[in-house]
């Protein structure tokens, strides 16, 4: 069940899917919402990583138009019980942060395969832990 609410701005609104929800307001319109969910089924549909279809989804709601007041900050952040490095992203203040995004995540993607070949699974487990 969703409920973006009453008293939102002019426009603001949500989809759910299969274990999904895709809301947002201050959007240019419900088209970056309809962008996102197609673009995480699809990703979902080839097998993709959680944190690769939200990624996915987030590219193609800025494609849609995004947020109606420019770009300022793009994050990915995924609950697991096996946390990788690149489950908690974040850019802030950047021209373009959702591109910006994709590239750091491609980076650390790529990270996390090496420290998983030359250190195997248990070595990415270990690397992988949130520190505080």
């Amino acid at each position: 069940m969703t409920f973006t609410g009453d008293l939102c701005v002019a426009w603001a609104g949500h989809e759910a899917g299969h274990h999904y929800t895709v809301a947002g307001n201050m959007l240019v319109g419900p088209q970056v919402v309809e962008a996102m969910a197609r673009a995480f089924e699809a990703a979902a549909q080839q097998g993709e990583a959680l944190s690769a279809c939200l990624l996915q989804g987030l590219e193609a709601g800025q494609q849609a138009g995004g947020d109606k007041r420019g770009k300022q900050s793009a994050a990915l952040l995924v609950a697991s019980p096996a946390p990788r490095m690149y489950h908690n992203l974040r850019v802030d203040g950047h021209p373009n942060p959702v591109a910006e995004l994709r590239r750091i995540y491609d980076l650390v993607v790529e990270h996390a395969r090496q420290i998983e070949q030359e250190y195997g699974q248990e070595g990415l487990r270990l690397f992988s832990r949130v520190k505080y």
